[in-house]
């Protein structure tokens, strides 16, 4: 998949930009490895990335997702999530997912410890910027849009969290 060989492809310790020029559909869990500093953002239009899988991202580097403008927003649509996962991104093993700008969205959450964006211990979800949105969530132990273990951490400065339904 063109999106894991470019991360593949970056350089340990250094920042690695990935412009995301047309709509992807991701197949199988995408993850940054530790070490890696992964940047997504759109060439000037707003593309989907589309998940098929139950986790789109694993993130043990670091990744930050922005945009070039509001109207170019990259927008990660969810897929079905099961148990101990985040339907768009798992950040685990000390890794950090920043959110600057972007639209995570339509995710179905259902088990416990699942969330949107799931933080485990070490690991830290910023979110200063775009729109988590639109994720169904089915009432489980700590199931919600964003889910921080013990341990992890969240800050959000910016950006909003809405539209969300638990049944």
């Amino acid at each position: 998949e063109w999106l894991k060989e470019q991360i593949t492809a970056a350089k340990e310790g250094e920042q690695t930009t990935v412009i995301i020029d047309a709509p992807l559909t991701i197949k199988e869990t995408v993850t940054v490895p530790e070490g890696k500093e992964i940047v997504l953002i759109d060439d000037g239009k707003a593309h989907t990335l589309s998940s098929q899988t139950g986790q789109m991202f694993e993130v043990k580097g670091k990744l930050t997702i922005d945009a070039t403008a509001e109207s170019n927003r990259l927008v990660f649509k969810g897929g079905k999530t099961q148990v101990k996962s985040g339907n768009i991104a798992k950040v685990t093993g000390g890794g950090e997912l920043i959110l600057n700008d972007g639209v995570f969205c339509d995710g179905s959450i259902k088990g416990d410890y699942s969330g949107a964006v799931l933080v485990d211990k070490n690991s830290r979800f910023e979110m200063t910027g775009g729109v988590i949105k639109n994720f169904t969530l089915k009432r489980s132990v700590l199931t919600g849009t964003v889910v921080v273990t013990s341990g992890g951490g969240f800050r959000m400065s910016g950006g909003s969290i809405e539209e969300n339904t638990s049944t």
